[in-house]
C-alpha cells in the first residue's frame, strides 16, 4: 500500500514538473 502510494505520488510529481516546464516553454515562445 505505501510503495503504490509512493509510486502515484513520484508519477504525479513528474507530471506537474513536466506541466511546469511546458508552460515555462511557452511563456519564453510568447515573450
Amino acid at each position: 500500500m505505501s510503495k503504490f502510494s509512493v509510486s502515484l505520488f513520484v508519477k504525479a510529481k513528474t507530471d506537474i514538473l513536466n506541466i511546469l516546464q511546458v508552460s515555462r516553454r511557452q511563456n519564453s515562445v510568447f515573450r
